[in-house]
């Protein structure tokens, strides 16, 4: 098995370059409709038009949809997910900075507010 790698650039520069890469850029433009890259690689590249090459063509841009859906889905809850255990951290700090605040103001003891965030006596007066 062998691998060839071709760099196809940016879209606008398609079909500069040689046939190879006008092609290639042509097959996997996200801005083409299926029905603009048949008609392309028609007149273009002289590929036969055929229903079997239609079918893949509807193919590849569905399959790039997918996978654009996907990664757009797996952002979204990545964010979501970031954001709660921000939002969680930011409660639990403002929470802190209270219970702080009421201790050097004299309105709760030391120990009881050392209780109310879950930590020892020791950790809260450190924090003082």
């Amino acid at each position: 098995m062998e691998s060839v790698f071709v760099c196809l650039g940016k879209e606008e520069e398609a079909g500069r370059g040689n046939k190879l890469h006008g092609m290639l850029s042509t097959l996997f433009s996200e801005r083409l409709q299926p029905e603009e890259k048949e008609e392309i690689l028609a007149i273009e590249y002289n590929f036969e038009t055929s229903v079997e090459l239609e079918g893949g063509l509807r193919q590849m841009c569905n399959l790039s949809d997918l996978v654009e859906e996907r990664g757009i889905k797996k952002g979204i809850e990545l964010g979501l997910e970031q954001g709660l255990e921000q939002g969680l951290e930011r409660g639990r700090q403002e929470k802190l900075e209270a219970f702080l605040g009421l201790v050097r103001d004299g309105l709760l003891e030391l120990s009881e507010a050392a209780k109310r965030v879950g930590m020892s006596e020791e950790e809260f007066r450190k924090l003082l």
